[in-house]
């Protein structure tokens, strides 16, 4: 299954708000992870971009994908600093 790797927190929320699937997290500097999401349709990095250029999404479905990949990075960094 093709993947896409976003860095950015809020557009990986983002984009799980829009549909994407989060595959896992993989930490990749310290304090900080990468997001791997399913990418089928190869539209994730422009849905992720669109966080960035003002795209809309529901706030209640965004805050929902935000609370999940929190999750996902907490059991990630297991206390060993924040995500930024």
């Amino acid at each position: 299954m093709p993947e896409a790797r976003v860095k950015s927190l809020p557009a990986a929320a983002y984009a799980i708000a829009k549909g994407a699937k989060l595959l896992r997290c993989e930490p990749s500097q310290p304090g900080r992870v990468d997001f791997i999401l399913e990418d089928p349709l190869s539209t994730v990095s422009t849905t992720a971009r669109d966080f960035f250029t003002g795209g809309e999404v529901s706030a209640r479905d965004c805050y929902r994908a935000l609370q999940d990949v929190r999750l996902s990075v907490n059991r990630i960094l297991d206390g060993k600093g924040g995500a930024r």
